[in-house]
């Protein structure tokens, strides 16, 4: 497990150094465009983000997959082959994508960003910051497959300081009017970086034409499923801002961003460990192995992410103040307290579904992602109905915490293996002590209530740090990852 906590800390700083440049550049973007503009900020990214995942297909996991796999066996012409041909499939899915985007996008505008007005190069901007960034994520799912992990943090660093440094001016200088242009600027910088890192690693580009044509139907054929799986998991995201439109209002889309952006940059460390470090470990390990692997990243999930998210919700009605506009954007701390504690199942579901994508096949994963998209729609939708925005949240933490159980489900039953009763009964306790905190009621003392969060998390806090530095004592090194690069 040793090997675990070095990959999350070599990750964790480039997590770090992001969480800081998100955190300037959501101040500025308050300041400068209000709720309003980072809402529509928003929609904007989602739809970028939904056409991305339509353009690839799934081929970035499936690359990481391959190559992870070619890797193992120091296949040099099946890793360089495996990359030519998920290009070739991206360049296809962008010209069809995007050319489409830029074709019915008054269509999209009408129904995506209602109504809002946008200039037709910033429609040409934001087709190309899709396409830029499908290529981005081939060129980091190849890095992700050799386990460079020295270059993907590397990577983070540099591309989420100059992002935040190209948005921020580009605001600055168009107001709304830069918020286009900014999500180009982004998109170009990571696609020169991430090819960039690529080429200085000296990592296999040859291809054997016999070798591409394979890899692209094995390709294809894991990827459409998967792509189906990303768009009923991780597109119900970008779907979730729309969904807030049309039944509230833009600047609730802005502060339910504010909420989520936190959440997603707070529990970055370890969501980013989970792809670029668990993904292609579990991808290449023995099947007898898996158990204890999921053990590990389960416990190391429980050992680093429970303090990180107990703080988190003790300090979120002092960082959104700070963060953002006192007045408009008060509404999103309870929004930000119920998305932590989702967040906390999330990672601990995915150590479970990742095994089952890498090990279990796309369609197992399909089936699993269709169940919880069905959910999570419906408890967006209820809470939103019944509480508003922070019904948002509410909903957020009920759909991980059954897809927690449906993730459980199909491991088993797929896979025949499951967490340690260790594991889910100290997953369960720790859950169930922050739901009561956050449903106290409003009758209880705001300082007793922050006081009661604050002592929660200083016991958790000290027993999680007792835990790490005793595995740091163990002399007993587990095997099977490298932060290489």
């Amino acid at each position: 497990m040793k090997a675990n906590f070095r990959a999350t800390a070599l990750l964790g700083s480039s997590s770090f150094v992001s969480i800081i440049a998100a955190a300037a550049t959501a101040k500025f973007y308050a300041i400068r465009i209000d709720a309003d503009g980072i809402g529509l900020s928003a929609l904007m990214q989602s739809v970028i983000g939904l056409a991305t995942m339509f353009s690839t297909v799934g081929i970035p996991v499936g690359l990481t997959r391959e190559v992870a796999s070619a890797a193992q066996r120091n296949d040099a012409d099946e890793q360089g082959s495996a990359l030519a041909a998920a290009q070739h499939i991206v360049l296809i899915g962008n010209v069809i994508v995007f050319g489409g985007v830029v074709v019915f996008w008054p269509h999209i505008a009408r129904v995506v960003l209602g109504n809002a007005h946008v200039h037709w190069w910033e429609v040409l901007a934001l087709a190309a910051a899709g396409t830029l960034s499908t290529w981005s994520a081939i060129q980091t799912a190849y890095l992700n497959g050799h386990q460079k992990l020295a270059a993907l943090a590397r990577f983070a660093i540099i591309s989420s300081l100059m992002s935040a440094a190209a948005g921020v001016a580009l605001v600055w200088l168009l107001g709304v009017s830069g918020i286009a242009p900014g999500i180009f600027a982004t998109a170009l910088i990571g696609a020169v970086l991430a090819r960039t890192s690529i080429v200085r690693q000296h990592l296999p580009r040859q291809r054997v034409a016999p070798l591409v044509s394979a890899a692209r139907r094995r390709l294809v054929r894991f990827g459409l499923p998967l792509v189906l799986s990303n768009l009923l998991g991780s597109g119900l995201q970008y779907v979730l801002p729309i969904l807030v439109l049309r039944m509230l209002d833009r600047s609730s889309v802005g502060i339910y961003r504010a909420a989520s952006a936190i959440s997603v940059t707070y529990v970055g460390i370890l969501i980013t460990t989970m792809s670029q470090e668990y993904y292609p470990r579990i991808s290449a390990a023995p099947k007898a192995m898996l158990k204890e692997l999921l053990d590990d990243q389960h416990r190391l999930v429980l050992i680093v992410g429970v303090p990180i998210i107990c703080v988190g919700a003790v300090l979120s009605p002092l960082v959104i103040p700070v963060l953002y506009k006192t007045g408009r954007f008060t509404a999103a701390v309870p929004v930000l307290q119920w998305q932590l504690i989702g967040d906390l199942l999330r990672l601990s579901s995915w150590t479970m579904s990742y095994i089952i994508l890498a090990r279990s096949g796309s369609f197992a994963y399909l089936v699993m992602e269709t169940i919880s998209a069905i959910i999570f729609f419906a408890m967006s939708w209820l809470g939103m109905h019944f509480l508003g925005i922070t019904g948002m949240g509410m909903g957020f933490f009920a759909s991980y915490a059954l897809y927690w159980c449906v993730a459980a489900v199909v491991l088993r039953r797929t896979l025949g293996i499951s967490l340690s009763g260790r594991n889910v009964g100290t997953i369960a306790c720790v859950v169930l002590a922050l739901v009561v905190l956050q449903l106290l009621p409003q009758s209880v003392p705001a300082v007793l209530r922050a006081g009661l969060r604050g002592l929660f998390s200083l016991v958790v806090t000290a027993f999680c740090s007792r835990l790490v530095w005793q595995e740091f004592r163990r002399r007993t090194p587990v095997s099977t990852g490298g932060a290489s690069g």
